[in-house]
């Protein structure tokens, strides 16, 4: 057995970018099943290929550091080996190639060699390139021994018998994924052009990320995708920032400016708005005005029970023949408005809109957000989570605005004050703003899955899963949705256990509203609405 000689040919470490990852290494990164010097590495930042090894190739020299020329007939065979570290064996050795002197350059050329080193069965294993020259002029052949790794695929290329090869974008072939074990096909449909790893998308689609293949049409709004070669945030218009470009800039990502979403839900640029005071103004009068109204027949209904319970053998008969139906009409309008509101989330093109709909059904939401474009310049809070606070914080306001006109208007008419009136505002507020608190409470506790992603419902330009949304979530969100939900189940089991208190006077004239309208056999927190006899509406 003839034991050879190897001269170890040591690495300086260096900085290696593979798949898009900054890597220090001390062996020789070289591709598997690609031509050395034609390999170029892809910088996904940069978005650029640039070279990687300009020349691979052996120089003889003397003691002086000096190059030895003429080598006529001398030859370097080529083998590619693999060891198993653990068992320090060799699990197999083959012939790469044979190369001769070049006269040229004056060297032996390895830069045109093809090596096939599996880059995904690395593990525990040394891949080893030998080196035998013989040459005319020395008796010893010269052993050279380097140590390598393979280096995994990246954008563009496939993995594929033991090797990486490139996708060929001219064949209508690319990848944009990393690891791919086989070449994606030109959508027509959705694209306009392909190189080997990137993809230029028609207008009216959105791609998530430059190592995505999922893309999605912008269903909801067309021209808020641009197409192009870019991704996520950049492929949208500007003003538009989130999954399919659906949300607007409301914190100034881009920097673009500042955005806000009208009621036509387009993106307009906060410098060139102003609230616009009219529906600002008729929106606050629908809002107490209602109340008002609600206050005032509740107050009717409740002196006319209590006279009728008072004086009267059949109370509840002509009680529910003259009953006041402001309020009870009110709470109906309420509800088809909700029912409304409702429909005109679904997607679908309606060939009209009642924007207002929205505007009296969510009245507390409507005012907050006319307020966006301050909040966002503001606070660095995100608006979806601001909007919970502000409702709670206008309903707040409402209760004591509508507390106090009360009081003054008592005092100016030297009536005399009601303790139930703070019951019924609260009472009335609850019902009238629990829709919208519902629906902005779920939609951050809601996620939406787009090119599997999953962004938060209310709001797509956030993440489900970030860690600021999840502390949002177990912090507020689900301790206020917890508080709604156990508030409605006590409820429902109070109007169990407390039905017979209905027909008391001081009982009826604090949540006389929730029920008036009812007959003896359902209520407010039951299943359904009834009027009379024939059921009027599903109400929660």
């Amino acid at each position: 057995m003839v034991c050879i000689q190897f001269n170890i040919i040591k690495i300086t470490p260096i900085r290696i970018l593979q798949q898009g990852k900054v890597i220090l290494s001390n062996k020789l990164m070289i591709p598997s099943n690609q031509e050395i010097s034609k390999y170029e590495l892809y910088n996904p930042k940069l978005k650029k290929f640039s070279a990687y090894i300009n020349e691979f190739s052996i120089q003889l020299k003397n003691r002086f550091n000096e190059q030895l020329l003429n080598f006529t007939n001398s030859t370097c065979q080529i083998m590619e080996s693999i060891i198993d570290i653990k068992k320090q064996v060799r699990l197999s050795s083959s012939n790469a190639s044979l190369i001769y002197f070049n006269q040229t350059t004056n060297n032996f050329n390895l830069g045109n060699l093809i090596f096939t080193f599996d880059p995904y069965n690395q593990t525990d294993k040394q891949y080893e390139i030998e080196i035998y020259c013989k040459t005319q002029s020395l008796i010893k052949e010269l052993s050279y021994k380097i140590k390598v790794q393979s280096l995994i695929c990246q954008l563009g290329e496939f993995n594929v018998l033991n090797g990486c090869l490139t996708c060929q974008s001219t064949q209508g072939f690319y990848s944009v994924t990393y690891n791919a074990t086989k070449c994606s096909i030109f959508d027509k449909t959705k694209f306009e052009a392909i190189t080997s790893n990137n993809i230029k998308l028609k207008p009216g689609y959105w791609r998530p990320h430059q190592e995505s293949d999922l893309v999605n049409d912008c269903f909801k709004n067309i021209e808020s995708c641009k197409g192009g070669w870019a991704v996520g945030d950049d492929i949208c218009q500007i003003g538009h920032v989130g999954g399919l470009c659906e949300e607007c800039d409301k914190q100034n990502t881009r920097g673009d400016g500042y955005y806000f979403k009208n009621d036509q839900f387009t993106c307009l640029n906060c410098s060139n708005f102003s609230i616009n005071i009219l529906s600002l103004v008729l929106i606050t009068i629908w809002v107490f005005l209602s109340a008002f109204i609600t206050l005032t027949s509740v107050q009717k209904t409740n002196q006319l029970f209590a006279s009728l319970k008072l004086t009267q053998n059949f109370a509840h008969i002509l009680f529910k023949m003259n009953i006041n139906q402001e309020s009870i009409l009110l709470k109906l309008l309420l509800n088809y408005i909700w029912i409304f509101s409702v429909i005109f989330t679904f997607n679908i093109q309606f060939s009209f809109s009642f924007i207002f709909v929205n505007q009296m059904s969510d009245t507390s939401y409507f005012l907050t957000r006319n307020l966006d474009c301050e909040i966002s310049q503001s606070f660095e809070i995100e608006l979806i989570y601001i909007r919970v606070l502000g409702m709670f914080t206008l309903i707040s306001l409402q209760i004591f605005v509508i507390q106090l006109t009360v009081n003054i208007f008592i005092m100016l008419t030297k009536g005399k004050f009601s303790s139930n009136i703070s019951s019924i505002t609260i009472i009335y507020l609850y019902v009238q703003n629990y829709a919208a608190l519902i629906n902005q409470l779920f939609s951050i506790l809601a996620k939406r899955e787009i090119s599997n992603i999953d962004y938060v419902q209310g709001d797509v330009s956030l993440l489900f899963d970030s860690f600021n949304h999840q502390a949002w979530i177990y912090k507020l969100i689900f301790p206020i949705s917890l508080l709604l939900f156990l508030n409605r189940s006590q409820n429902k089991l109070d109007s169990c256990k407390k039905r017979n208190f209905f027909d008391k006077i001081q009982f009826r004239r604090h949540i006389g509203y929730l029920f008036n309208e009812y007959n003896a056999n359902s209520s407010f927190f039951g299943n359904g609405l009834n009027y009379g006899r024939k059921p009027l509406l599903q109400l929660f």
